[in-house]
């Protein structure tokens, strides 16, 4: 199955991205600037950014997270850290409901970004209040709002947030981060001064206007989404234009191509043809000179015969005499 590795450590410094880590930051800072008091119980603390950036500040901090890769790299970072920083923070893997706290209360108890993993919240959520000093407070961050992760149980919008103040926690503090809400809860009668947030026209407002700028990016993420697919099937349809001009283009190609490749073998059985008519010429007149060449050796011996005999020898002289009486004349 696959494992929900949360990487806010790497986000916080912009590893997973510039606008991502902005916004990890704030929701990071705020629950620093919340996380009161010297004892600090850090439930599901991930990578242990948080408990490493009070341990900075000399606050107490127990870390606690189910998996043993997330509290290895805890401890890896913890280790870079100086010798100050590493007295005040300890990383534990365990599950919070199962951990021996030992009697121990803290002055601050954070959940950030838990609960919507679990399918029963209200459990931590009173475990957390019993781990609270007299002045200590539960804080906790959740997605606000539709976040289809694959491990997310159950999805928050603020009046979820208010059911868990009960008869004895009370609502401080809410921030709207966007995407994400942040809720401080603190003990009913802690404090006589203690203002606690009640749902009125202020926080439905907030709550409303969240909701409008959150539906704004989606709605915008919408026409961008749209805007993309448009071009994408142009793009395709670009494509699949051209393939069909280069298939014609080849069509034509191939017709040429054998149209050219047809009058090639014709040319070359024409002259395959005048090459044979040649060559048969050339034997006929081979065999004529043959027989000529025959008639002159025998007329040849003929003449060598009749010159050698006494006739031929008579005629001979009879030219020689008259050739000579024609010089004397």
């Amino acid at each position: 199955m696959k494992k929900p590795i949360d990487r806010i450590y790497e986000a916080y410094f912009n590893e997973l991205g510039k606008e991502f880590g902005e916004k990890v930051r704030v929701r990071i800072h705020w629950l620093l600037e919340n996380a009161k008091g010297e004892e600090i119980l850090d439930i599901g603390c991930s990578q242990g950014l948080l408990p490493i950036l009070l341990g900075r500040e000399g606050k107490n901090v127990l870390g606690l997270d189910l998996m043993e890769e997330a509290i290895s790299y805890a401890k890896d970072a913890l280790e870079k850290e100086s010798p100050d920083t590493k007295k005040h923070v300890i990383f534990e893997t365990s599950n919070f409901m199962d951990y021996d706290f030992e009697g121990k209360t803290y002055d601050s108890v954070v959940m950030g970004e838990i609960l919507e993993h679990i399918a029963d919240p209200m459990r931590f959520i009173n475990k957390a209040s019993e781990l609270l000093n007299d002045t200590g407070q539960l804080i906790v961050t959740v997605p606000f709002g539709v976040n289809d992760y694959f491990d997310h149980k159950k999805t928050y919008y603020l009046k979820d947030l208010l059911d868990f103040s009960g008869d004895n926690m009370k609502i401080t503090d809410i921030k709207f981060f966007g995407k994400w809400v942040g809720v401080v809860y603190k003990k009913e009668g802690q404090s006589n001064n203690e203002s606690f947030i009640k749902l009125d026209s202020e926080l439905l407002l907030q709550f409303e206007s969240t909701l409008a700028s959150n539906e704004r990016t989606y709605i915008k993420q919408i026409i961008d989404l749209k805007k993309k697919t448009a071009e994408l099937n142009k793009t395709i349809e670009e494509i699949q234009l051209e393939e069909k001009t280069e298939d014609r283009v080849n069509s034509n190609v191939d017709v040429q191509y054998k149209e050219e490749v047809e009058k090639l073998k014709a040319e070359i059985e024409h002259e395959k043809k005048e090459k044979v008519i040649m060559k048969r010429k050339l034997v006929e007149a081979y065999q004529k000179e043959e027989e000529l060449l025959k008639e002159y050796k025998v007329s040849l011996k003929r003449y060598n015969s009749l010159k050698n005999s006494k006739l031929g020898k008579i005629t001979s002289k009879y030219w020689k005499l008259r050739k000579s009486l024609s010089r004397g004349n």
